[in-house]
């Protein structure tokens, strides 16, 4: 009896399976694609372009990363292997997904002054670039102080009005990928202390001039300081010094009389003199910078100031920026770095005529 053996070819049926969850950019990562109804073992490979940071194991068909380093949608063609040499391909998609980075703001703002020009600015990172709505969610900002948006800088600025005090709030701002982000601040706002010369508190005051002149307080009527025969003669406050601040004065006469900042001694400081229209030139602000004992107009404003009727100078400095003031309106803006360190502030007349040139009162800060 004979024995017949047949050979029947039922086809390829090696077959390649899995699935590659989506992942979040920087997670780790491993998923597995698994080959069957083939020769064990089995080996993979691809020839396709991988997330940065992912790879194939060749032998188990694990496809893993410590960091998945690059977003996107990526096709991987994993081509399994068995021991009999059948090959069989299948493309797998694989997502990276690239979360927005958390918006966040940064930083602190810097303490102000009453009545001195502020800017201050926070950070804002993150959140797609794009940013709005600047807002306070928690309290209220310092009177006379704003919120903007100056690129990625929340800026709070304006000059502070009211009086001295530590004011808390918190800050909010979008981001064009939908997020908020918030910080809690807290500024502390300076005040300001007002000599009106009722009382004789000329021991508190102390001259730089050339020659000395005559400076007095005249208690009657409310209170005046009075200066006579100027020669250039600046009068400080003692004990007071600063670099950024604000000072201000009222009178109703002045022939350069004026105010002084930052004064390092008679020769170095700076200073806003008026002139009232009895003068020519008259009805004029001017700013000058005086180093080494020579001085340098930085600018100058026309106004309208006629002699016996009462108005008021201001003059801060904040970092290069100068600002003088005519009765609360800034006339004259300059910037200049000659003199940025810290330094007394008083009153000065710099008439060289016969008179008196009196001041109302003498504010500076706290």
């Amino acid at each position: 009896m004979t024995r017949r053996i047949v050979l029947i070819d039922i086809g390829n049926s090696l077959d390649l399976s899995g699935v590659l969850p989506s992942v979040h950019l920087h997670d780790s990562y491993s998923a597995r694609v698994t080959a069957r109804n083939g020769v064990a073992p089995y080996t993979y490979a691809t020839d396709s372009v991988l997330p940065d940071g992912v790879e194939l194991d060749p032998a188990t068909g694990v496809i893993s990363s410590g960091d998945v380093g690059t977003a996107g949608t990526f096709v991987i063609a994993v081509t399994a292997t068995d021991l009999a040499g059948t090959s069989v391909t299948r493309d797998f998609v694989l997502s990276v997904v690239a979360e927005p980075l958390l918006l966040t703001i940064s930083g602190s703002y810097a303490a102000a002054t009453v009545g001195t020009p502020y800017s201050s600015d926070l950070t804002i990172a993150n959140g797609g670039g794009t940013y709005s709505n600047p807002r306070v969610t928690v309290g209220a900002l310092p009177a006379g102080l704003a919120l903007s948006i100056v690129g990625d800088m929340l800026r709070l600025s304006g000059t502070p009005t009211g009086s001295a005090a530590t004011v808390d709030f918190t800050v909010a701002v979008d981001s064009g990928d939908g997020q908020t982000a918030t910080s809690a601040q807290s500024v502390v706002i300076s005040g300001y202390v007002t000599d009106d010369f009722s009382t004789n508190t000329i021991a508190s005051y102390t001259e730089y001039a050339s020659v000395s002149v005559r400076w007095f307080v005249d208690t009657s009527n409310g209170g005046t300081m009075l200066q006579q025969y100027s020669n250039e003669s600046v009068l400080t406050r003692n004990g007071v010094s600063f670099a950024d601040g604000h000072v201000s004065m009222v009178t109703s006469q002045a022939s350069d009389s004026g105010l002084a900042l930052r004064l390092l001694d008679k020769n170095n400081y700076y200073l806003a003199v008026i002139k009232d229209g009895s003068h020519t030139p008259g009805n004029v602000v001017i700013v000058y910078k005086r180093v080494g004992g020579t001085f340098t107009q930085l600018g100058s404003s026309a106004i309208n100031f006629p002699i016996n009727t009462v108005h008021s100078l201001a003059f801060s400095a904040n970092g290069s920026s100068l600002v003088a003031s005519f009765d609360g309106t800034p006339v004259v803006t300059v910037t200049d770095t000659s003199i940025a360190g810290a330094g007394k502030c008083g009153m000065r007349s710099g008439s060289t005529s016969t008179g008196l040139n009196p001041f109302g009162s003498f504010t500076w800060p706290a």
